[in-house]
């Protein structure tokens, strides 16, 4: 386990950046090199205001399975780069919720998209990753 020297936040050895506010494991700030370009994450478009007027969004983040899913990248890595373009736009991560998503049906489902895209593809379990920011003050 590591901390954050910006935020405070643990984080397990496997993460590379704070999930929290960007910050490099080392206390760099977060960089603007991360590619965005990401077909697996996807907005649900729940937004909506809280109580104490912040704003908040729920992002779903959808890993690959089958042999696409073993050689384009690994989860944390997905995961973390998701939670950097929050960050960027100006986001801040409250929590990262596994998508355990798994009945029978869905197993079947999966079972056979991989048999019959010969092993190629299937979809895996993901993250739900809530994000809240503060409304833009009127000057």
């Amino acid at each position: 386990m590591w901390k954050c020297k910006s935020c405070s936040e643990s984080h397990e050895n496997s993460f590379d950046s704070c999930w929290k506010c960007g910050t490099g494991r080392d206390g760099t700030p977060p960089t603007e090199e991360v590619s965005t370009t990401f077909e697996e994450v996807s907005t649900t478009g729940a937004t909506s205001i809280a109580p104490e007027g912040t704003i908040n969004k729920v992002v779903k983040v959808v890993l690959k399975g089958g042999l696409l899913g073993l050689l384009s990248g690994d989860a944390h890595h997905t995961l973390s780069a998701a939670i950097a373009k929050e960050n960027r736009d100006g986001w801040r991560v409250v929590q990262v919720i596994p998508d355990d998503s798994g009945n029978l049906f869905l197993i079947v489902v999966r079972f056979l998209l991989l048999l019959v895209t010969c092993l190629l593809y299937t979809t895996a379990n993901g993250y739900w990753v809530i994000v809240e920011r503060f409304p833009k003050q009127d000057k």
